[in-house]
């Protein structure tokens, strides 16, 4: 019994003599710190939440469920660093090595992870030479993640493969994954830039945020984006057809013409594939189905002096 009381002294005692930190428990990694992060599936809420990944050594966000989990879970990436950071003396920041570390980074595919959330991030697409966007679920993955698409490009240094004229030859691809983003792509057969909506991972190049930035890739000259279909002599057959909602389950309130009534009328547009006889506005409409025109009246008196008559709304002068 005195032995061991006598040895507890003599480790106190050494304790106190080396250096600080290497018998101290608040100098150590708390072991709940490398616990996996539990969002804890059974419970809906939506709660972002940190925590510490002991493998990267860094706090990372994952989504709460909202009960259960476990201790690795921080209201805050301060609190988390806080509680589970402990950087070793010798510690040094490398930029080089950072650097390293991402661009090894920027040859993995991109990695969701198996929780719930929903984080747009951006990831490198070494086939395509691009940072593209995908869903990240909060926790896990790796470290081809970045928040923004400058940061993916200043890292994995993106470039194009691509010149504009491949680029907007290229049909739109939605991708393999399920997320709903607005997107144009340039149709070289119409020569517009239309809307589709891409998955949010693979896709191409024809994939552009804003009809600006359509335009200035593939319309450098300037020249509208929106040309009416009738330049290409496609017009009569497009206008023909009858409206496709497509597979995706949007509801895109859009127009489509329709030959038995003579108007262009409104249905809803899932979003993806369709035809062609499919417009943002009625006015766009009118304009790539002139030959066919919005119905007009039956007027009661034929012979009667035209410019007397009220005006009609639905004509189009």
């Amino acid at each position: 019994m005195e032995s061991s009381v006598i040895l507890g002294c003599l480790l106190v005692l050494v304790c106190s003599l080396m250096p600080c930190g290497l018998c101290a428990d608040k100098d150590q990694t708390p072991d709940f710190c490398k616990l996996s992060p539990d969002s804890n599936p059974t419970c809906m809420a939506y709660m972002p939440q940190y925590f510490y990944n002991s493998t990267s050594q860094e706090c990372e966000e994952f989504i709460y469920g909202g009960c259960g989990g476990n201790q690795n879970r921080f209201g805050s990436k301060k609190k988390c660093l806080e509680t589970c950071y402990r950087p070793a003396v010798t510690e040094k920041v490398n930029l080089d090595s950072t650097l390293l570390k991402y661009k090894g980074a920027c040859n993995l595919p991109a990695e969701s992870g198996p929780c719930m959330g929903y984080m747009p991030m951006y990831f490198y697409n070494g086939t395509s030479g691009q940072c593209e966007i995908f869903i990240y679920g909060g926790c896990k993955g790796n470290a081809n993640r970045f928040k923004d698409s400058t940061s993916c490009q200043m890292y994995c240094r993106a470039v194009p493969p691509l010149n504009s004229t491949e680029v907007c030859n290229l049909p739109p691809k939605t991708g393999p994954c399920n997320a709903l983003f607005h997107k144009l792509y340039y149709n070289p057969e119409t020569q517009r830039c239309e809307p589709f909506i891409y998955g949010g991972c693979e896709g191409n190049a024809n994939n552009f945020d804003s009809a600006e930035a359509c335009q200035f890739v593939c319309h450098p000259d300037g020249s509208d984006v929106i040309t009416p279909l009738v330049a290409t002599g496609r017009a009569v057959d497009e206008c023909s057809v009858a409206p496709e909602a497509g597979p995706c389950r949007m509801n895109l309130p859009r127009f489509f013409y329709n030959s038995t009534s003579q108007k262009c009328e409104l249905f809803t547009y899932g979003g993806c594939d369709g035809n062609k006889n499919r417009f943002v506005s009625e006015r766009e409409c009118h304009l790539n189905c002139p030959f066919r025109g919005p119905r007009m009246r039956t007027v009661a008196q034929p012979e009667s002096n035209v410019c007397l008559l009220p005006s009609d709304p639905d004509d189009i002068h």
